[in-house]
């Protein structure tokens, strides 16, 4: 029958910017990260788009159509891109294409764990040599999913420390990412991770800001996890960080912009929530 797949995928990662979404992002009182992989890159391949820029042009049509580019924060434009098995060349190549198109918008990525020090152990078949932070991108993060026993402990080695070797690599703007907050945790130790990456934010002068997110499984817990709305205790804890953020920015406080949305994914074994929160600090020193 063929192989559909790149073009299932097209359909789906296209349909993720409809006009629906981004007039909300227009009218609201907030920046909004997009996420555009799938503008760029070839996942069977592990290339660029070979018609990367009819590719943009849809997406700049879609952006100068219904959103003004000033709300867009950043793109996203790659996840754990070792781990699926990108080299530098081709992100930086399908980079330098976007910033063709939007010369003025940040290009954001994140790692798998510290895959973005070429001498870590990362679970790849791309050399070392073709790995470590593209040149041409804007903001870097990294993610562990850290929900063993060892919490605290694994928060430091894995977290602080990945904080401090990025910083000695690079002096490009760091995202922290407070990752696999997943329902392993109660909600009250939940709420103390959240508070530990905010304190986070605050000691190191190269964090711009936070994207965490919530895994669950919507099968299983009492009662099952529908979103971040369910949680009041963590979505409070978020939301005082949120007029935080605002108010040292100069903007209203009591206007809390939190992104939240869920993702349901059915496979054979589960079916899956995320609830993601992003707050960028847009002002001041760390724009």
């Amino acid at each position: 029958m063929g192989n559909f797949w790149p073009e299932a995928l097209d359909a789906i990662m296209y349909g993720h910017l409809d006009n629906t979404m981004l007039n909300v992002l227009d009218t609201a009182d907030l920046k909004g990260i997009l996420d555009i992989n799938w503008y760029l890159y070839n996942y069977t391949s592990f290339k660029v788009r070979t018609d990367i820029n009819a590719s943009l042009e849809l997406l700049s049509g879609l952006v100068s159509t219904y959103v003004k580019q000033d709300k867009i924060a950043a793109f996203y434009v790659m996840d754990e891109p070792n781990i699926h098995q990108f080299s530098n060349a081709e992100i930086e190549s399908g980079i330098a294409s976007l910033k063709q198109f939007f010369p003025n918008v940040p290009a954001y990525i994140v790692f798998a764990e510290h895959c973005f020090d070429p001498s870590f152990k990362c679970p790849t078949n791309v050399p070392a040599a073709q790995r470590g932070i593209p040149s041409n991108v804007d903001w870097v993060g990294f993610d562990w999913y850290i929900s063993g026993g060892n919490l605290w402990t694994d928060l430091q080695t894995q977290v602080i420390d990945g904080i401090q070797l990025l910083s000695k690599l690079t002096n490009k703007s760091i995202v922290l990412i407070p990752d696999a907050l997943s329902l392993f945790q109660s909600e009250a130790v939940l709420m103390e991770i959240q508070n530990f990456y905010f304190a986070l934010a605050y000691q190191y002068p190269n964090i711009i800001g936070l994207d965490f997110f919530l895994w669950g499984d919507n099968n299983k817990g009492s009662p099952p996890f529908n979103g971040l709305h369910t949680m009041t205790g963590l979505r409070a804890v978020t939301r005082a960080f949120g007029r935080e953020v605002r108010k040292q920015c100069g903007q209203t406080p009591d206007v809390i912009p939190i992104l939240e949305y869920a993702i349901i994914s059915q496979d054979y074994y589960y079916n899956m929530v995320l609830a993601r929160l992003s707050w960028i600090r847009i002002c001041s020193s760390r724009s």
